[in-house]
């Protein structure tokens, strides 16, 4: 040994991965030793060797990148990531829910990219990264999983929102970022629970503001719903006014039709009593001279 160190974890932390395989080779890592070269090599930065240590059996990979992200040593968890440590979902999610508790920003985002999944919850609260950063009070963090498509107004088993927690935490600055990124503080009885639960005055006041412009912005909707229906029976009123006028037209040029109707009728049967008339007066005429003839 040299400096306390076995041959496996000197060869570990020079990232000499052919001595390494050669050493696990001949016989199977201890747990203790592997707790131990895990480490180190991953701090040297040696993804190869990560890899083969990270494949033997009872290494400590879960630990190792759990602290690796509440900590938020970057670099550890880079290499941890490229050597493929946090390819399975469930340990990358299990790490980002323990960076978020810490308020580590930067290794969420990176087990993010690596995988993980903003929706995975905790196993003792059953709560998601968004509502354990809240809790916390870790604004950065909170705006992170907000970016990443986290939804502001999920719920733990209790029903309690990142919002409700920011706000019994008395975290000002995690309350107006949900606030402002979507998260409702509910209506009614709902609302007047949430104002009750918070002691800090900062996050009173943005509760306060918060409703006030909930307030306002259900009378403007009110109000342009009004406006709307005003303007729709008025539209209504006018095409009603247009139909009526319509038909009006309609029975008028009815009226005017049946009047010429009626008028070339007449004139039709004028000229027909003319005609006979005329016939009538020119056969009595033919007639007389008829019979002025006989006589002579």
């Amino acid at each position: 040994t040299a400096n306390g160190m076995g041959a496996l974890e000197l060869a570990a932390k020079r990232g000499a991965v052919g001595v390494v395989g050669a050493l696990v080779a001949a016989a199977p890592p201890a747990a203790l030793q592997l707790a131990r070269a895990l480490p180190l090599a991953a701090r040297g930065g040696h993804v190869a060797t990560v890899q083969l240590l990270a494949a033997q059996e009872g290494a400590p990979v879960q630990p190792l990148l759990v602290r690796a992200a509440a900590a938020g040593e970057a670099e550890l968890l880079l290499t941890l990531i490229r050597a493929g440590v946090a390819g399975d979902v469930e340990l990358a999610s299990e790490a980002m829910l323990s960076a978020c508790c810490h308020g580590q920003r930067g290794a969420v985002a990176l087990l993010l990219g690596a995988g993980a999944s903003v929706t995975a919850t905790d196993r003792t609260h059953g709560r998601a990264g968004l509502l354990l950063a809240a809790q916390h009070g870790h604004q950065p963090v909170v705006r992170a999983l907000l970016d990443a498509s986290a939804d502001a107004n999920a719920v733990d088993p209790s029903g309690a929102s990142a919002l409700v927690l920011a706000t019994r935490g008395g975290h000002a600055a995690v309350v107006d970022e949900l606030l402002r990124r979507g998260a409702t503080a509910g209506d009614g009885a709902a609302a007047e629970a949430l104002m009750a639960e918070a002691s800090d005055s900062a996050v009173k006041a943005l509760l306060i503001a918060e409703a006030q412009r909930r307030a306002l912005e259900s009378e403007l909707i009110s109000y342009e719903e009004g406006v709307k229906k005003a303007k729709s029976r008025k539209a209504r009123k006018k095409e009603l006014e247009r139909e009526v006028a319509a038909e009006e037209r309609r029975k008028a040029d009815d009226a005017r039709a049946d009047a010429a109707e009626a008028e070339a009728a007449a004139a039709e049967a004028a000229a027909e009593a003319a005609a006979k008339a005329a016939a009538e007066a020119k056969a009595k005429a033919e007639a007389e001279a008829r019979a002025k003839f006989e006589r002579f």
